[in-house]
């Protein structure tokens, strides 16, 4: 298909996907609790799908090494017990 071909299927809707988009902007601007992304259109809803898919396989796929570095305390768990107990004496 030729450009001028592909353009001609698009020469009545000039304008209109612009205005769509900009109607979009303006309601998620004036939203309470607007989005921090916002996809507009169908194929780019697809593609940002798609990426959120992938995203999420690699996270679950290495979820055990990141919650492997979760923070430990430094003490044993009785710990806390025998310090409230010299914390109360030591008053």
């Amino acid at each position: 298909m030729s450009f001028p071909t592909f353009c001609a299927k698009f020469i009545h809707s000039d304008g209109i996907v612009r205005l769509k988009a900009v109607n979009a902007i303006i309601r998620m601007v004036e939203a309470e609790n607007p989005p921090l992304r916002l996809v507009l259109g169908k194929s780019a809803y697809s593609k940002f799908c798609q990426k959120l898919d992938l995203f999420n396989q690699e996270l679950y796929a290495w979820e055990s090494v990141g919650l492997a570095t979760n923070f430990t305390s430094l003490f044993p768990p009785y710990w806390s017990q025998y310090h409230q107990c010299w914390l109360s004496f030591s008053r």
